[in-house]
């Protein structure tokens, strides 16, 4: 690999660096009780991110930044998430 002079675009091409990986694990489960003939209680769970593994960023791929290739941290997303709905069908 050679540099290439300022202005001009080097022979390196696209996308040579990625980030981290993601690793999601979502999670589903629901319940019906029947309650009379025509009536039924359902209840449902819903988890984004069961194992709450922080979803990292992509490097810094300024090269006229003193962060060239790091930062990767900056951008944690990624919160686990659970939801739960109850619902009476009549």
């Amino acid at each position: 690999m050679q540099h290439s002079k300022p202005g001009r675009l080097g022979n390196l091409g696209d996308n040579w660096i990625t980030g981290p990986g993601q690793l999601g694990f979502d999670l589903s489960t629901s319940k019906r009780v029947r309650i009379t003939e025509t009536k039924t209680i359902q209840v449902r769970v819903d988890a984004h991110n069961v194992l709450n593994h922080p979803i990292l960023g992509n490097p810094n791929l300024n090269v006229n930044s003193p962060n060239f290739g790091q930062m990767i941290g900056s951008e944690v997303l990624g919160n686990r998430v659970i939801q739960a709905q109850l619902r009476l069908n009549f």
